[in-house]
């Protein structure tokens, strides 16, 4: 669901779901079996996008993954080598083509603009949690992070809003609070994946209160 105020620049979007096949393009070496972003909360400064940063808050990341189920077969890892040498091919390219297009003056409006947004978001989630656990119910594994900020800092550590055009280095700032890791081998009844669908993600969310 989605809540926007196109004047002040201010919405939400609550229950933003990540859908299982969204990171294949990756080849990890496990499936997401369910995800969801609790809310997203943005605010972007239409008068100022050239002198302020935009802001996108995430209350709640809850991921539950799991291991492949079956080996990939001999085709199924020489595609995935193939889109591994595409996708290094075209990163080399796009970054070839930004380097044959530096000077500023061949660059619109826009495009400079954009540039500014993107160095000089900031992203703050609020709490994290990812879990995994094997498809044969053997074991469990998760990670959980509170308060992850990203920012694009000075070279004295204090956050700024830079202009990509006349920096030669911008510093960025990765900062989290409560980082806490667990591993169990918990009986069969608190394993996520043998509840409901609808079910595991909010049994993730209720872990995260506990102490």
């Amino acid at each position: 669901q989605l809540n926007l105020s196109v004047i002040s620049g201010k919405g939400t979007i609550d229950d933003l779901v990540l859908k299982p096949d969204a990171l294949d393009q990756y080849d990890l070496p496990f499936v997401v079996d369910s995800g969801v972003c609790k809310r997203v909360t943005f605010a972007i400064p239409w008068t100022s996008l050239g002198s302020k940063p935009c802001e996108v808050t995430i209350d709640e990341v809850l991921l539950l993954a799991t291991d492949l189920t079956e080996p990939p077969t001999e085709d199924e890892v020489r595609a995935k080598l193939e889109r591994a040498k595409e996708r290094m091919i075209n990163d080399f390219e796009t970054q070839r083509k930004a380097m044959l297009n530096d000077d500023e003056d061949e660059k619109g409006f826009g495009s400079r603009l954009i540039e500014k947004i993107v160095h000089n978001l900031m992203l703050d989630i609020r709490q994290i949690h990812v879990r995994f656990e094997t498809s044969t119910r053997e074991a469990t594994a998760g990670l959980i992070v509170n308060d992850l900020k990203f920012v694009t800092m000075d070279e004295k550590g204090n956050e700024k809003f830079v202009d990509p055009k006349h920096e030669w280095r911008l510093n960025k700032r990765l900062s989290f609070k409560g980082l806490r890791a667990y591993s169990e081998r918990p009986g069969s009844q608190q394993y996520f994946l043998n509840k409901d669908k609808g079910e595991r993600l909010e049994e993730m969310s209720r872990s995260l209160e506990a102490p």
